[in-house]
């Protein structure tokens, strides 16, 4: 019984810290990239600092959790 809830816990702190992570990428991406964007596009630099932040965060998040949290290595069939 402990084991399984000490692995329970593990998977749930794994978790949370992964996600944590993808929050600080999310919103450091979006800063860097609305500076960046702002002067080259000032109608639509929030739109695109939104989008190139939450894609690599998302790869970020799931690659994360792939490795870490569920720990697949398996390949993806294709």
């Amino acid at each position: 019984m402990k084991r399984i809830r000490k692995e329970t816990y593990r998977t749930f702190s794994w978790f949370t810290l992964s996600a944590v992570a993808s929050f600080t990428i999310d919103i450091g991406l979006f800063w860097v990239f609305s500076r960046w964007l702002e002067e080259d596009s000032p109608v639509m630099y929030i739109t695109f600092a939104t989008v190139i932040a939450r894609t690599m965060s998302a790869v970020f998040n799931y690659t994360v959790n792939r490795r870490l949290v569920f720990k697949s290595g398996s390949k993806i069939c294709s």
